[in-house]
C-alpha cells in the first residue's frame, strides 16, 4: 500500500508533466509515492506512434495514466484520478496530495510525517509555495474565514467582464509591487524560520490530504470547473471539524508558467474569466449565502 498518492492533471503540457513526474521519482521515499496522471481531453485515434508519456513507463515509480475525453477542470481531473486510485485500493493512503505540474519540491515531504504530532485535529496540509514569478509565499491563501459580504463583493465583481479584468490586473499590478518591496524567499531552508499555525484556505498548487480528511467523509467533488478549489478545501475542512496546518518546513517552488504562459497570465480569456465568475457565483451560492 502507497503511503502517498500523489493526483496531477495534465491539460496539453505534457512535457511540463512528464518533469513533474521524474521530479516526483528523485525525491527521498518516493518508493512510497503512486502517482495517477489524468490526461484532460486527451487526443483521440492516431498519434503517430509518438507517446508523450512513455517516459513515465520506465520510472522506478507506480504511475498511472488515466485519459479523460473531455476537460475536467482542475478538481474534476483529481477526482477522476482519485476514484482511479480508489477501485485498485482496500484502503485510504496516509496522504492525498492534489499538486499542479508547474511544481518542484525542494528538499523532501518528511515534513508530513510529523504533521499529526503538531496537531492532531488538521484535515489538510498547505506547504510553504514559493511563486518564482514574485519570490512570495502563496500560503496562507487566505488566514481567516472571508465575510459573506466579501464573497458577495467577488461574485459581483467577476459577473462583469469589465470589472473582472480589471481586478485581475490590479491584483498582477499588486503582486508586482509586493515582489519589489518584499525580501525574495527563494531559498529552500527559508520555512525553518516560520512556525506552523492553522489557516482558513490553503493555496491550491499543492495541497497535502491527511487520510483522516477521507475517513470523516471529506471529497474532491467540487461542483464548479476552475478556480475557488481553496474555498471548497476550507469549507469542506470546516465542515467535518478539522483543521488546515500551514506548515513552512515543506517548501515548494512554484514556476507558474512563468516563460509560455506571462502574458495569457495578465491578460486572461474570457473564458477563464467566465470561469472565474460561475466559480465566484457557486462559493457564495453554497457557503456563504444566508439560507
Amino acid at each position: 500500500m502507497s503511503n502517498i498518492v500523489v493526483l496531477c492533471v495534465n491539460y496539453h503540457c505534457e512535457e511540463e508533466t512528464v518533469r513533474f513526474v521524474k521530479h516526483l521519482a528523485t525525491l527521498p521515499g518516493s518508493g512510497d509515492f503512486h502517482v495517477v496522471v489524468v490526461d484532460n481531453e486527451a487526443p483521440c485515434g492516431d498519434l503517430g506512434g509518438k507517446d508523450p508519456f512513455a517516459d513515465l513507463r520506465h520510472l522506478e515509480l507506480k504511475v498511472d495514466l488515466v485519459s479523460s475525453k473531455e476537460n475536467l477542470g482542475y478538481f474534476g481531473g483529481a477526482r477522476l484520478g482519485w476514484q482511479h486510485f480508489q477501485s485498485r485500493a482496500a484502503d485510504v493512503p496516509d496522504w492525498v496530495i492534489v499538486s499542479n505540474t508547474d511544481i518542484e519540491i525542494i528538499g523532501s515531504m518528511q515534513g508530513l510525517k510529523e504533521a499529526k504530532e503538531i496537531d492532531r485535529d488538521l484535515l489538510v496540509v498547505a506547504p510553504q509555495i514559493v511563486s518564482l514569478k514574485s519570490g512570495s509565499d502563496q500560503n496562507p491563501f487566505m488566514n481567516e474565514r472571508p465575510s459573506p459580504t466579501k464573497m458577495n463583493l467577488y461574485r459581483l465583481i467577476f459577473g462583469s467582464y469589465p470589472t473582472s479584468l480589471i481586478y485581475n490586473l490590479a491584483h498582477e499590478g499588486k503582486s508586482w509591487v509586493r515582489s519589489l518591496r518584499s525580501p525574495s524567499i527563494r531559498g529552500s531552508g527559508a520555512g525553518r524560520t516560520l512556525a506552523a499555525r492553522a489557516i482558513y484556505a490553503p493555496h491550491g498548487a499543492f495541497l497535502a490530504f491527511h487520510s483522516d480528511y477521507f475517513l470523516r467523509g471529506g471529497t474532491l467533488d467540487y461542483g464548479s470547473f476552475l478556480f475557488y478549489e481553496e474555498i471548497f478545501v476550507a469549507e469542506e475542512v470546516r465542515r467535518l471539524g478539522g483543521k488546515v496546518l500551514y506548515l513552512p518546513s515543506i517548501v515548494v517552488h512554484h514556476r507558474e508558467h512563468v516563460t509560455t504562459k506571462a502574458f495569457a497570465q495578465l491578460i486572461p480569456s474570457r473564458r477563464l474569466l467566465k470561469a472565474q465568475a460561475e466559480s465566484a457565483a457557486y462559493c457564495y451560492n453554497h457557503y456563504f449565502r444566508s439560507k
